[in-house]
């Protein structure tokens, strides 16, 4: 072996695995390394159980009727579906269409396809829609940011990753910490702006106060025989409070 050839132990090996999968963590400390090593492996059963469930299933109906195994393998195979189906189905087709009860069934179930269609075609619309606002909104912070669609896209290449592991029931502590400080700066402008103005009012207060000190007691002679003023009531810190409001 080379004296410049650099040997990689398996926990580095390991390491730069991670690394390339999950970017964003950092995994110097053996805790963090172990703690992403057991999610990967809780998550890989998972998996491999729903895969075994699965497979489980179909291997039943496969066996409970023959007819549906030549209809995935002609179909994976590319044949027509439609056409496989009525080769392999036609009879049943045709009994179902002469059984009442069956025929009953049959317009549940294309009343069903119907509202589906429906519902399809009301969320397409809906979301047509909604996608001219987005573009309009990216268009307003692109603006107010500063930002190219480098940038945009990054940010909705984020989001939409956020929206897909909510929808899967997925939150990660990344994203749960990211939430938190947003909150928080949230509140945190709001105090900001609460500090502002108390610290406003107190300065009016306190430029109050000076304004109207009491005098170090010295006779004003320039007004020769002019009648001294009358004392002026002092004024309370309430009353300079409501002034300064």
């Amino acid at each position: 072996m080379s004296e410049n050839t650099k040997v990689v132990n398996n926990k580095d090996r390991y390491t730069e695995r991670l690394k390339k999968r999950y970017p964003d963590r950092n995994f110097d400390d053996d805790e963090a390394l172990f703690e992403q090593a057991n999610n990967d492996y809780d998550n890989y059963d998972t998996e491999l159980e729903g895969y075994r469930t699965n497979e489980k299933a179909l291997s039943e109906l496969f066996v409970s009727d023959p007819k549906s195994a030549a209809f995935v393998t002609r179909w994976s195979k590319g044949a027509d579906p439609v056409a496989v189906l009525i080769e392999l189905y036609g009879d049943d087709f045709r009994d179902a269409l002469e059984d009442p009860q069956k025929l009953k069934s049959i317009t549940e179930a294309n009343k069903k396809f119907a509202e589906k269609v429906a519902k399809e075609k009301e969320y397409e619309e809906v979301h047509n829609k909604n996608i001219e606002e987005t573009k309009k909104n990216i268009d307003i912070v692109k603006k107010q940011e500063g930002l190219d669609d480098e940038d945009i896209d990054k940010v909705m290449e984020f989001l939409i990753g956020v929206m897909t592991d909510g929808i899967l029931g997925k939150f990660s502590i990344e994203t749960i910490t990211m939430g938190l400080k947003a909150i928080n700066h949230d509140e945190d402008v709001a105090m900001a702006d609460r500090e502002g103005e108390v610290r406003g009012r107190n300065e009016k207060i306190i430029d109050k106060i000076k304004k109207t000190a009491p005098s170090d007691g010295i006779t004003n002679l320039s007004g020769g025989g002019a009648p001294a003023p009358m004392e002026r009531k002092r004024k309370s810190i309430f009353d300079l409070a409501k002034e300064a409001k």
